[in-house]
């Protein structure tokens, strides 16, 4: 994985809101675009804009909007809808009120996979919103390693951050650091790759797992499954998201 650290600490008052614009394409360097991941955002609220992409300062529900991504969702359901806020930032460009029941702890952002592949990227954060950017104005002036230009959706970004315009919007998480206090923000993207097993497989697994009938200790258990030859599939109950990890 990869972890960002931002640090500051102000000997004057301050606004401070760092971040970072990395683009991510699971799929890999130059192979196609992103519409086909399936996103998930951890965030009940999300704040709008208006025809300049500047904060409207209001926080809205995501209920019954194309920015409600608390289920896993294909990124071409979203961005090709009518929806007035999508055709302002010609995709989606928004930020996401992160629901955190700690405002300091890192916790989970979003989760993102990518069928083809199977790869996974999951982003824990310290930060209260992440801004969800979908590569709307690439427009294939850039090349990519391969030499293929960068196209419209063909990468996407993940910012973590407080909420943009925040000096100007008082109802929001403020960003001024007064001299003493210190600004430090984490965030961990990490990667992984999906088994290629069986729902049926996986629930198999699972109430294997709970059930222990073999006697080893809870802590792991191990089983047997048929994908192309058998293999042994490795669980830790506290981490199990219904994915196989796999031992050859």
């Amino acid at each position: 994985g990869s972890v960002v650290e931002l640090s500051a600490f102000p000997g004057k008052p301050t606004v401070v809101n760092l971040t970072q614009h990395a683009y991510f394409n699971l799929a890999g360097d130059g192979n196609g675009d992103v519409l086909g991941h399936e996103f998930t955002i951890y965030a009940a609220g999300y704040t709008p804009v208006n025809k300049q992409l500047i904060r409207t300062g209001k926080i809205e529900p995501v209920t019954d909007t194309p920015f409600d991504f608390r289920n896993k969702v294909k990124l071409a359901d979203r961005v090709n809808v009518d929806n007035e806020q999508i055709k302002f930032g010609k995709g989606i460009d928004h930020n996401f009120v992160l629901k955190k029941k700690d405002p300091k702890a890192l916790t989970l952002a979003a989760r993102v996979s990518e069928p083809t592949t199977r790869r996974v990227m999951e982003v824990h954060t310290t930060e209260p919103g992440v801004q969800f950017y979908t590569g709307n104005f690439l427009d294939d002036t850039l090349a990519a390693k391969a030499g293929k230009p960068y196209a419209k959706h063909s990468g996407f970004c993940l910012e973590t951050q407080h909420f943009p315009d925040s000096p100007s919007q008082p109802e929001f998480p403020s960003p001024v650091l007064r001299p003493g206090e210190e600004y430090n923000s984490r965030t961990v993207y990490t990667f992984s790759v999906r088994c290629a097993s069986s729902r049926r497989a996986q629930r198999n697994l699972f109430t294997s797992l709970h059930s222990d009938r073999r006697g080893l200790p809870r802590r792991f258990f191990l089983t047997r499954h048929s994908l192309t030859r058998p293999r042994r599939a490795l669980f830790y109950p506290s981490q199990f998201t219904g994915e196989t990890h796999l031992m050859r």
